[in-house]
């Protein structure tokens, strides 16, 4: 069974590119995928949440992602009401500030949903950061009921906070974490935060106190990629913001990301971006808009 994003979007939530829905209570339910992200709360009740590959029993203040075309059902379920956040993915690959340097972020949203044993990272929202996240959830719905004039605005705004108070959550003492998860995740956001810098993968395997090859394989499995690319592409999302956003030169540009020689970033740049860094600023600066 293959649930679509048509059957619980809204015209007004594919314009915000996600919605919310309330399972009060959720019964059992078989095997099942659909097109969307699913982050699921759980407030009340217990139950047990499985795949086809592992099942946990579900408490008050779970947190947890299920990845588009993950089959999961619940069973055994007993007075469970969950709150489910459908999104879709390219909801967050869009650049988010700073929140990439949190080592929660990446557990949660990025790893986590790829690890497939029983000691798969979960988070455990004290009551407090349950209440939190309600109250955030409910100022989603409220700005969506009213459909007043910026509520597309207004329920982003809602909709990040919620990413970023859950990430922040995650490095709590109550998280069910696996040791492995947090420390690649602490790796990715050594990443992000020295991305203009020369790291080596036997410094990140370090900082993730894994062995080489572990360390190796699981980066690849959660971003599909290896950290070096994961760096290039952090440089290159960089040299877009400084060309489209302010008029340093090239050689400036490319020694703020990390790049010594312009002529070899020129060349990185194209790799990925296929055009010239110089053709993107100037087709970002002739841009016209339509209709003018």
């Amino acid at each position: 069974m293959k649930l679509s994003r048509h059957d619980f979007f809204s015209v007004s939530q594919h314009q915000l590119s996600f919605s919310v829905l309330h399972r009060d209570p959720q019964v059992n339910y078989p095997l099942h995928e659909h097109e969307f992200v699913e982050l699921v709360v759980v407030i009340e009740g217990t139950g047990i949440h499985f795949t086809e590959n592992l099942s946990y029993k579900l408490e008050k203040g779970d947190v947890y992602i299920v990845n588009p075309g993950v089959r999961h059902g619940y069973k055994d379920v007993d007075n469970l009401h969950l709150i489910n956040v459908l999104y879709n993915p390219e909801s967050l690959t869009t650049h988010l500030a700073d929140i990439g340097t949190m080592p929660g972020y990446h557990a949660l949203f990025k790893i986590e949903p790829h690890f497939s044993s029983r000691d798969t990272s979960r988070l455990l929202l004290s009551p407090a950061q349950l209440e939190k996240a309600l109250g955030i959830i409910k100022q989603i719905e409220d700005e969506t009921e009213r459909n007043e004039p910026g509520f597309i605005f207004f329920s982003k705004i809602y909709f990040l906070e919620l990413i970023g108070h859950l990430a922040r959550s995650y490095n709590s003492a109550e998280s069910k974490k696996a040791p492995e998860v947090m420390r690649v995740a602490e790796a990715i956001s050594y990443i992000e935060l020295h991305f203009d810098e020369d790291i080596s993968q036997d410094e990140l395997a370090k900082i993730a106190n894994l062995s080489k090859s572990h360390f190796l394989h699981i980066f690849k499995k959660t971003t599909n990629t290896s950290p070096l690319h994961y760096q290039k592409v952090l440089r290159i999302e960089k040299a877009c913001s400084l060309l489209s956003q302010t008029n340093k030169s090239i050689s400036e540009i490319s020694y703020m990301c990390g790049y010594s020689d312009s002529n070899y970033f020129t060349r990185q740049f194209k790799s990925l971006m296929n055009i010239a860094p110089v053709k993107y600023r100037n087709n970002i600066n002739n841009d016209v808009l339509p209709g003018r």
